[in-house]
């Protein structure tokens, strides 16, 4: 690990470690692998489970706490060009419900995390904002398949 840390990013671009749509698959495939494991041993043996229920405790808190730090973030450029909604009244809308962004900026490659949007998306439940809110969430998330 240490010859990593003290490689240029040059040469870190270049490691086979460092290529992210390899190492995504390899979490994709981990995932749905810990996935069938837990189930197996859920359907196929009567041992104690109390020793897998801590596992993935730790595996929750490890990913809870990735999640944490790394929110879903989106674009307000990207929201206001599929949703017709312009960015000063987006703006508005996310302060008006608590959203720490300023309103009087225009900056549409800022980011908002996706819970600051689904928090719009909640104040703005049936209405064709909300509506325009939900199908930009639902059409910015990767489906794997057996989630």
């Amino acid at each position: 690990m240490t010859e990593i840390k003290n490689q240029s990013p040059h040469d870190q671009e270049n490691h086979p470690l460092f290529n992210s749509v390899d190492l995504v698959d390899k979490i994709r495939i981990s995932s749905e692998q810990l996935i069938s494991a837990t189930q197996d041993f859920i359907e196929w043996t009567n041992d104690n489970k109390n020793i897998v229920i801590e596992e993935l405790i730790r595996v929750r808190n490890f990913c809870d706490a990735v999640i944490e730090a790394n929110p879903i973030t989106y674009k307000l450029v990207n929201i206001t060009d599929m949703t017709g909604i312009n960015e000063q009244t987006l703006r508005k809308m996310l302060v008006d419900v608590g959203v720490d962004i300023n309103k009087s900026t225009t900056d549409p490659e800022e980011n908002i995390t996706q819970h600051d949007l689904i928090t719009l998306l909640a104040d703005r439940a049936g209405s064709k904002e909300g509506d325009l809110l939900a199908e930009f969430i639902r059409s910015n998330r990767r489906i794997f398949p057996n989630c």
